[in-house]
């Protein structure tokens, strides 16, 4: 009996090696039941455990190249993320995996599709984070054009993001041709089986994501990829790309109803204080930022410096909703006055309809002033074409409107200064067709990117010291430095005249140079948003009153300052508002006027007026998208 016991001992654990190297007993051999049994519960195993690290090494690829500052970075936030995270995310690269499976006959030609579709997903984030500064969005593909059309001032190239992922996924390679092709191979899935699968699928992410207490909810906010990962932060993002427009907690039509009426009484009776209509020019400036905020690196020359030399200008800070990108996003909440908090992870053009909507073109066309837009590249990027003439601009002028342009240096493209001198050309040539008050919102492109394209000579401002990137920072400050000059010619020009008017230049978002490191985690989502507003005008009017604003403001400002009054329910309410929470954010945070940072759902005294706001951006935008 000893013998025996210790004889089945002996199959059992061939059997388990045979398993693992060779796969379970071929059909030709004599196996005994216990070695069938042994067999069968192996390769379950062993299959589960292959696709679990199959899975991980798929959540790599992606994750390294989304948007860390280095390996030790990306480490360290995953790290952070705990136990929770991790299988949520390796259940969703699971999920695709299985889906491929189903697809793909054998076992280790899915593992090889899978990890090829994570490498071409990684390169992909890579690509899109140093030109776009977040990682890919199935928004993105909305817009695809004019990604392309603004790719010819990049070098696209192997950084060492892509170079570890090459490491990987050869590593990956390797472990499916060496181990996994060499395992006994599961049959194809049955109808059954597949279904089966994709029931626990569905089952799993309505626990995870989407169940009223779930593992973990939904989140509205676009910058949870370092905190969450970006399996996750990708779940989210798809999400809020379908479910568009958010309502807000405990929103309540008629309440809100009532409060517009109650707004536009108050309109109604209050006389205008206009004593001049100003001509207004507003310009949204390609990436115009202040690195001193967020670099270690030291320079020969301050650009900005050069601001204080200016007369009657005014400089703050300008919270703008998004990181390294979304210039659409950032124009449309300074026209219309909207945050995008309610439309996260997408381009407000290309999913609204502008035609009347509430914006500063509205109400200025009410006072009588002839509106024009203009900015130097084609009119298909994210619809501007469409979308300025549905907003009720009078003139919109692109790429083959202007004369002249010309880059900084031998570079090609569009300075500031060119696209100055055009809009003088027009805006004259508009005073003299007709005598009323102008608006011209100028939308530029000089410092898009990259930061390549000049030769050193042309450079004003150089790094000091031995930096990554420093042939970059020193186009990038000239191209600052020349933005701050042709600002200047600018006004200059216009102060000749003895027409009244108001300038406001802002930056639509950062640069990709920015350096994350200098920043405490506490401050970094609001510092990295923070651009550059200097306001300029001839006439009587000062903008001292507030160092740090959202976008979402500044047509406001304009009003109360000239004195209008017949404005929307939302511009109204503004005015009152931006005394008490001067800073809305994308990203779930109020900024109190004493700089607290507080979330949208706190019991603070500012807060149910934030969420009245919300309210009324909610009527206002869902009315014009049922009109």
């Amino acid at each position: 009996m000893q013998r025996n016991a210790g004889s089945v001992f002996m199959k059992q654990r061939g059997s388990f090696y045979r398993t693992v190297f060779r796969g379970p007993c071929p059909e030709k051999e004599k196996c005994t039941m216990p070695d069938r049994k042994l067999d069968r519960v192996t390769t379950i195993f062993l299959r589960w455990i292959s696709a679990i690290i199959i899975a991980v090494i798929g959540w790599a690829l992606i994750e390294i190249t989304s948007g860390y500052l280095s390996v030790l970075h990306c480490a360290g936030f995953v790290l952070k993320e705990g136990p929770v995270n991790w299988i949520i995310n390796t259940f969703v690269m699971l999920s695709l995996l299985f889906v491929i499976s189903i697809f793909i006959r054998r076992e280790w030609k899915a593992d090889v599709v899978f990890l090829s579709l994570c490498f071409l997903w990684a390169t992909v984030n890579d690509y899109v984070t140093a030109l776009h500064g977040s990682p890919f969005s199935f928004a993105d593909l909305r817009n695809i054009g004019t990604a392309i059309n603004v790719l010819d001032g990049y070098r696209l190239g192997i950084d060492s993001f892509l170079a570890l992922d090459i490491l990987i996924f050869a590593a990956g390679l390797f472990y499916v041709l060496r181990f996994v092709r060499r395992r006994a191979q599961r049959p194809p899935f049955s109808v059954k089986a597949a279904v089966l699968g994709l029931c626990v699928i569905i089952a799993g992410y309505y626990a995870c994501f989407f169940m009223p207490q779930a593992i973990r909810p939904m989140q509205q906010t676009g910058s949870t990829i370092h905190t969450n990962g970006y399996p996750i932060s990708l779940v989210d993002m798809t999400y809020n790309t379908f479910y568009r427009i958010h309502k807000p907690d405990n929103y309540d039509k008629d309440y809100v109803l009532a409060l517009e009426a109650s707004l536009e009484q108050d309109s109604a009776a209050e006389t205008d204080t206009v004593k001049q209509k100003p001509d207004i020019i507003l310009i949204l400036n390609e990436s115009f930022f202040d690195l001193r905020r967020t670099s270690y690196v030291q320079t020969d020359r301050d650009p900005f410096d050069a601001i204080s030399d200016m007369k009657d200008v005014f400089t703050g800070w300008c919270v703008i909703p998004s990181i390294g990108g979304g210039t659409n996003q950032s124009e449309y909440e300074l026209l219309t006055g909207n945050s995008l908090y309610l439309i996260p992870q997408d381009t407000p053009f290309n999913l609204l309809d502008m035609t009347g909507a509430t914006s500063i073109v509205s109400v200025l066309e009410r006072y009588g002033y002839h509106t024009t837009a203009m900015h130097p590249k084609t009119h298909i990027n994210y619809q501007r074409g469409k979308q300025y003439a549905a907003m009720g601009f009078d003139k919109s002028y692109f790429i083959n409107d202007f004369s002249n342009l010309y880059g900084i240096g031998d570079s090609t493209g569009a300075s500031d200064a060119s696209v100055y001198e055009n809009l003088l050309r027009w805006y004259r040539a508009d005073i003299q067709q007709e005598d009323v008050p102008q608006f011209v919102y100028c939308l530029t492109y000089q410092n898009h990117g990259g930061f390549s394209q000049r030769a050193a000579e042309y450079d004003t401002i150089h790094a000091i010291g031995d930096y990554d990137f420093a042939d970059e920072f020193d186009e990038y400050l000239t191209g600052i430095d020349y933005s701050i000059q042709a600002f200047s010619s600018l006004i200059r020009e216009l102060d000749k005249s003895d027409r009244p008017v108001i300038v406001c230049m802002m930056g639509d978002h950062c640069p990709y140079l920015i350096n994350y490191n200098q920043i405490s985690l506490e401050d970094r989502d609001l510092v990295v948003r923070s651009v550059p507003i200097l306001w300029w005008s001839n006439a009587d009017y000062t903008f001292d009153d507030f160092d740090t604003i959202s976008i979402n403001y500044v047509s406001s400002i304009l009003f109360s300052k000239i004195g209008f009054t017949d404005l929307s329910p939302m511009f109204r309410y503004q005015q009152s508002l931006i005394s008490r929470a001067p800073v809305i954010t994308t990203y779930g945070y109020y900024y109190n006027a004493r700089g607290d940072k507080l979330p949208y759902g706190d019991d603070g005294p500012e807060a149910s007026a934030v969420r009245d706001y919300f309210s009324l951006e909610y009527n206002n935008i869902t009315r014009k998208a049922t009109d």
